[in-house]
């Protein structure tokens, strides 16, 4: 039990330092992102070198960089007296809202200073030495020591290595003092600080560099770059406001001491703010600026000067200027409206002049059909034409007018109405590919029809003719209507009349296509030839069996006729060149063929073979001749009429048939061994639980080794038991000693 306890303690500890562990990093990787603020205070000039008048000449300044005063009492600056001590700001010492506080060795009296401007706090304590101490890079710091302490750091000053010299400034012949950027960073970094470039409240005559009490001018350069626009938002180069406009800019820089200022101007030159004078307008990007008076005409220009954090004022940055217009545009001319050529009709393109108003217009054409009071509208830009289409051919006339529009959506007078009208110039086009001739059997008459897209154009008139259009005989067999997709009904053309057709549409303005020639297949095919007919007569019946072959390769069907008494019959078709019929004995029966072609058309007969029927012989006619045979083997008989009652019709025996395949039923596929269902599914899920059973099995298996016992605790405990039961044993043995002196 105590080893479960041990053990639980153990990982209780491990939990919680983990824990511990991550939100430190979470509060580390917090602290990291927060931005560091500006210090209220911050260390602004450092003459840590002395001037040309003496090496004692030192001072320090801070500044304020908040709208309120500092009480600076018992403030300290580190690294900043002798021996490297602290120098402390004495009680009753402030410094002003946005203002400097200087600490000097001298006052501006002394001859031994170079200074011009009166110190705020006079000491012969300031020491300054040229470099950091031994194993730190920071030059000096301005702490607070109240009312923590340590002492709370305000800010601090850098070196370039540890131990090493000052940020900035120069000890050489001109000496310049260290300087902090106008744009307060951190005052550890070299590019926080620069080396002076003034002699700003110095005595006249100094030759070294510093600006005590002042802005420090590391920034002798102008701001450049810019872009300025007329209007709120993308340029403009037109305006109807009479009272006032609003502009914008972007894109000045100036890197050693940023923008903090801009002067907004208008001129009516790019170069002077002669309509609108220049006035600050702080950090801004956008201004409205306000006309001194109502204006209803004339060009002007926005005019910026950008300020930088030194106060030199940039080159003036002009806009390409903006007209004020409050007129309407003037109207386009010369509007010419005529039909599109070669097309299908339905268009018509309209062209005018451009409108003389200065402004920027664009254009609107305006049409209807003549007689409708409303006008449909099609806004063109800046071009001077426009093709419209979907409108009626002939005879629909279509009215047009064109305007034009300014900048402010102000319309020009419609121009003059031009009258015009659309014609379809294209005759229309068969795709012979989708005309299809169905050529019926006999009985059925034969039909021409149009596929989708067998006419180019909907609503065709589709004509077939006898003839060539230009052939005089030529008449008309019928005609119809195409559908909207180029397709049209099927058109009769009489049964197996017409051998060729001709096809020719129409369109509604009266435009003819060529014509295409259709052919349609009239002729039935080479009479079929006879060749063998075999009589067997073994009984009253006879079986003939009749062999030929097809005239020509066009043939598709076939059919027998005999006669008998005078009675011709007629078989149903066959596809085969060979037939076997049951007929009746005691007749003479004549044979032939009549073939067919695919669309029906029949050949003339065959030749005609004749066979005399009598029972008991087997007779063969071939185109060399007939011969006969008793069935028996008896003599031959050479023929005789029979006396017989009329003979039974002729029957047709079918050829035996091929044998039809077995289709076999295939065998259903084995169901797989877990159905694809819901239910199947549930197995993942069982084998999903047995493995985390499992693997909760193992952890209390690794659990319970950890408490069992080891080798050597094992030993210590029967040890242990060993010494339990002897000195167990020797109480009993006493025990029994003193019961029997008793």
């Amino acid at each position: 039990m105590n080893k479960i306890q041990i053990f639980l303690v153990r990982f209780l500890v491990v939990l919680l330092a983990l824990q511990g562990t991550v939100a430190a990093q979470l509060l580390t990787i917090k602290s990291a992102q927060a931005a560091d603020p500006v210090p209220a205070v911050v260390i602004n000039e450092l003459m840590w070198m002395g001037t040309d008048t003496s090496t004692a000449d030192e001072w320090i300044e801070l500044r304020n960089t908040t709208g309120a005063s500092i009480d600076l009492s018992g403030w300290q600056l580190t690294h900043a007296a002798p021996s490297n001590g602290t120098l402390t700001i004495p009680a009753g010492n402030s410094i002003e809202a946005n203002g400097y506080f200087l600490i000097s060795n001298y006052s501006e009296t002394a001859t031994t200073s170079i200074l011009d401007v009166a110190p705020d706090w006079v000491t012969t304590s300031i020491s300054l030495v040229k470099n950091c101490e031994a194993g730190t890079a920071v030059y000096m710091k301005l702490q607070n020591p109240f009312p923590t302490d340590p002492p709370t750091v305000i800010d601090s000053a850098g070196c370039g290595s540890a131990g090493g010299s000052p940020l900035a400034g120069s000890d050489l012949a001109v000496k310049k003092a260290m300087e902090r950027n106008v744009v307060i960073t951190d005052g550890l970094l070299v590019t926080s600080w620069h080396d002076s470039a003034s002699h700003t409240n110095l005595d006249l005559g100094a030759v070294d560099f510093a600006s005590p009490r002042a802005t420090n001018e590391s920034d002798l350069t102008p701001p450049i770059g810019g872009i300025v626009n007329d209007g709120a938002g993308v340029d403009i180069d037109w305006s109807a406001n009479t009272a006032q406009i609003t502009v914008n800019w972007s894109g000045f820089t100036d890197p050693e001491s940023g923008i903090t200022d801009y002067m907004v101007g208008l001129g009516t030159t790019p170069t002077a703010a002669d309509f609108s004078p220049f006035s600050s307008v702080g950090n801004v990007l956008t201004k409205t600026i306000l006309f001194p008076s109502a204006t209803t005409t004339g060009t002007f220009y926005t005019l910026i000067k950008p300020v930088n954090g030194t106060g030199i004022v940039g080159a003036i940055k002009a806009s390409d200027g903006f007209t004020i217009d409050i007129l309407n545009p003037a109207t386009p001319t010369g509007l010419a409206v005529i039909d599109m050529p070669s097309d299908n009709g339905g268009s018509l393109k309209a062209t005018w002049t451009a409108s003389t108003s200065i402004d920027d217009v664009t254009y609107q054409l305006n049409y209807r059909e003549l007689g409708i009071a409303t006008w449909t509208s099609v806004v063109t830009g800046s071009a001077l034409e426009k093709v419209v289409s979907g409108l009626f051919n002939d005879p629909i006339d279509y009215q047009f007018t064109v305007e034009s529009i300014d900048f402010n959506a102000q319309h020009s007078a419609p121009s003059a109405i031009v009258t015009a009208t659309a014609l379809d110039n294209l005759v229309p086009v068969i795709d012979a590919n989708k005309v299809v001739v169905n050529q019926n059997k006999p009985g059925t008459a034969d039909t021409v029809a149009g596929l989708a897209g067998a006419a180019n154009e909907p609503e065709v008139a589709v004509a077939l003719l006898s003839a060539a259009p230009e052939d005089p005989t030529a008449t008309l067999i019928g005609g119809v209507l195409s559908n909207p997709d180029g397709s049209w009904p099927a058109i009769g053309i009489g049964d197996n009349i017409y051998s060729q057709v001709w096809l020719v549409l129409i369109d509604e303005g009266d435009n003819t296509s060529l014509p295409l020639k259709l052919t349609n297949d009239i002729v039935g095919p080479t009479a079929p030839i006879l060749i063998k007919a075999v009589a067997n007569c073994e009984s009253a019946t006879c079986r003939v069996t009749l062999d030929w072959q097809a005239g020509s390769t066009d043939t598709a069907s076939y059919k027998v006729q005999y006669t008998v008494d005078g009675v011709t019959t007629t078989t149903f078709e066959v596809t085969t060149t060979s037939m076997a019929l049951d007929l009746m004995s005691g007749k003479s029966y004549l044979f032939k063929i009549v073939g067919y072609d695919q669309y029906g058309n029949p050949s003339l007969e065959s030749n005609v073979f004749s066979i005399a029927l009598t029972k008991g012989v087997k007779t063969t006619v071939t185109g060399s001749g007939t011969t006969t045979e008793g069935i028996s083997g008896s003599t031959e008989v050479k023929t005789a009429p029979v006396s017989a009652p009329k003979p039974a019709p002729a029957q047709f025996v079918p050829k035996v048939k091929a044998a039809e395949p077995v289709v076999e039923t295939p065998t259903a596929p084995n169901p797989p061994l877990v159905a694809d269902t819901e239910n199947s599914r549930d197995w993942v899920r069982i084998l999903v639980v047995v493995v985390l059973l499992l693997i909760i099995a193992g952890s209390f298996y690794a659990l319970s080794r950890s408490v069992q016992e080891t080798p050597e605790e094992e030993f210590d405990r029967n040890k242990a038991e060993s010494k339990g039961d002897a000195a167990a044993g020797t109480a009993r043995r006493r025990r029994h000693r003193r019961n029997r002196r008793k």
